[in-house]
């Protein structure tokens, strides 16, 4: 295949394919394609483009396909185990977690849960589900602590008169994470938690349901909330917000203590990662009409996953690399830019060799994924293949 489509669809890949594995939600990167990824020559590398760069991951049978859309799905369901991974939320994602408490007061009326989203404080809990179904939510006062109370405004498979307070209860409150998170004062009151159980640094979700089998026919439903994830650093103005730009997501990966890196702040080129922030905010035309911004961050990375893996995750959704150059860690990709250095002979320190032909294994002529976003209502659904007909011509088959 020639040098230009495998450049293009390896763009394509590993901005779009590869980010749905960190569960990029858009189609954003399609809309850059124009825009190849080259990679910068770092005098004195350590580490280069083969150690650190990302790769496509080709998936062929349908099985392969089926085994990637569940694991994305996966993250919505809720989990009851004595031990789980903990997880970082980068930009907006729809997921559950962990049950973290399971009780029941007033004669087994009511059951109590608590459920994990996040091992961090997180900026927002923007939608909140049971099963499939988003569920419209009212305020009704706060708590002793201040928290929020919340009835429902039941969906059409609900009853309609659930009330606050009445028979057919849902109580729903949020809780962000903070560093100073307190109690819930309803769970204390009603259960056997107690104050010491803060959950300082947990971002969680607790629900009370009342018994009613016209309510919930099938028992406990599956709770899930749409998020917006973890607040990060802005290496161009040290501020700290909520942000779905790869690279100073990628950076807060890197110097957090908890699950990440724990990486200095000295040791990072700080320089690189603002012209790669830069390059991720930039506005591009889409085909259908309007702007968004080049590059965007999505999804969920867990503490059980290799820390390469993460980052080639995350590198992925700007189609950038990473280097370690004198000392520090240096970020590039996601659009060209033109070479800095100029090399002679008297650079070389041996002879030079050309592969004259890639190996089947490494050429492909049509990209095809899954992607989730709140388009699809979260679900894993097929983008339309994009494929090169010259190339599938000149190749004598269609390769994936």
């Amino acid at each position: 295949m020639g040098s230009t489509v495998n450049n293009i669809v390896s763009a394509i890949v590993t901005a779009v394919v590869i980010a749905v594995a960190l569960g990029v939600g858009g189609m954003g990167a399609l809309a850059g394609i124009g825009y190849l990824a080259a990679a910068a020559i770092i005098a004195g590398t350590v580490i280069v483009g083969s150690a650190l760069m990302t790769k496509p991951k080709v998936r062929n049978s349908s099985l392969q396909q089926n085994s990637y859309s569940q694991e994305t799905s996966n993250r919505s369901l809720m989990i009851k185990q004595p031990v789980i991974a903990r997880d970082m939320v980068y930009g907006i994602s729809k997921k559950s977690g962990g049950i973290l408490f399971l009780d029941t007061s007033d004669n087994n009326k009511y059951l109590h849960i608590v459920v994990q989203l996040a091992s961090h404080e997180i900026n927002s809990i923007d939608e909140i589900y049971f099963n499939e179904e988003k569920l419209t939510i009212a305020s009704n006062g706060t708590d002793s602590n201040g928290i929020t109370r919340y009835k429902i405004n039941a969906p059409a498979s609900y009853s309609t008169d659930s009330i606050y307070g009445g028979a057919k209860t849902v109580r729903i409150k949020q809780h962000l994470g903070l560093s100073n998170q307190e109690a819930d004062a309803d769970l204390v009151s009603e259960t056997a938690w107690t104050n010491e159980h803060n959950l300082k640094g947990i971002a969680y979700v607790y629900v009370r349901l009342a018994y009613d089998s016209d309510v919930f026919p099938n028992g406990i439903p599956n709770i899930s909330a749409v998020i917006k994830g973890k607040k990060v650093l802005d290496v161009r103005n040290n501020s700290t917000a909520f942000s779905s730009n790869p690279a100073l997501c990628l950076y807060d990966y890197l110097t957090d203590t908890v699950i990440g890196l724990g990486v200095s702040q000295g040791d990072i080129d700080t320089a690189s990662f603002t012209v790669m922030a830069n390059t991720c905010d930039e506005n591009v035309t889409l085909s259908a009409g309007g702007t968004e911004k080049r590059y965007e961050c999505h999804g969920v990375i867990y503490s059980d996953i290799s820390p390469m893996e993460i980052i080639n995750d995350i590198l992925s959704s700007c189609v950038g690399f990473i280097s370690y150059s004198n000392g520090k860690f240096i970020i590039k990709g996601g659009k060209y830019f033109a070479p800095s250095i100029t090399f002679t002979e008297d650079d070389f320190i041996g002879g030079i060799t050309l592969a004259t032909k890639q190996s089947r294994t490494d050429v492909f002529n049509t990209v095809k994924g899954i992607f989730t976003s709140d388009e699809s209502d979260w679900q894993p659904t097929d983008y339309p293949m994009v494929t090169s007909s010259t190339f599938v011509e000149a190749d004598g088959e269609t390769i994936y």
